[in-house]
């Protein structure tokens, strides 16, 4: 059925690479498709010039393979900062409680549908993704970057590939 195929899409370079390395010999049937927004020129100063507090956005499931464990220590380090956390999806059970132990700087928004953004993330200046794998697409980047909200993101895979470190968002390793 492979010699049928006429085009693969693949919403990112990781995600092509991927596939690639499992199907070899449809290399040169790799279409990437950009993804659907890119703020390739967003400036990222007015944003942050004038806030009492930092309001960071996480989205998506709160789970240990979306960076859970990171983002729970950037919390403990941050409890003295003037800084809130607004976790807007799914929260593993594992990380309730410790989360409750961090209410004066987490606020958690509950699950919402994809496509239709919390009303919340107008309140929000940032959004952080400490994902400890390489992601193939992600789609809580693209939500993030279509509220205007500046990514901070790690240094893999796609999230890697669509955040500009200090151009249209930021780098942690």
């Amino acid at each position: 059925s492979f010699r049928h195929i006429d085009t693969v899409l693949a919403g990112s370079r990781t995600s092509a690479d991927i596939f690639v390395r499992m199907f070899p010999q449809l290399a040169d049937k790799i279409t990437l498709l950009p993804p659907p927004m890119l703020h390739d020129h967003v400036s990222l100063a007015p944003r942050l010039e004038d806030f009492s507090t930092l309001n960071v956005a996480l989205l998506g499931n709160f789970t240990d393979v979306k960076g859970a464990e990171a983002v729970i220590e950037v919390f403990e380090q941050a409890k003295d900062l003037p800084v809130t956390f607004h976790i807007f999806g799914r929260i593993d059970p594992a990380y309730a409680e410790r989360l409750e132990t961090l209410e004066a700087i987490v606020v958690t928004h509950g699950q919402y549908n994809p496509g239709e953004l919390p009303q919340g993330l107008a309140t929000c200046d940032v959004f952080l993704m400490l994902s400890p794998w390489p992601e193939t697409y992600c789609i809580a980047l693209s939500e993030a970057q279509s509220y205007g909200l500046v990514p901070i993101v790690t240094t893999l895979g796609a999230q890697q590939e669509r955040v500009i470190d200090g151009v249209n968002g930021f780098h942690v390793i």
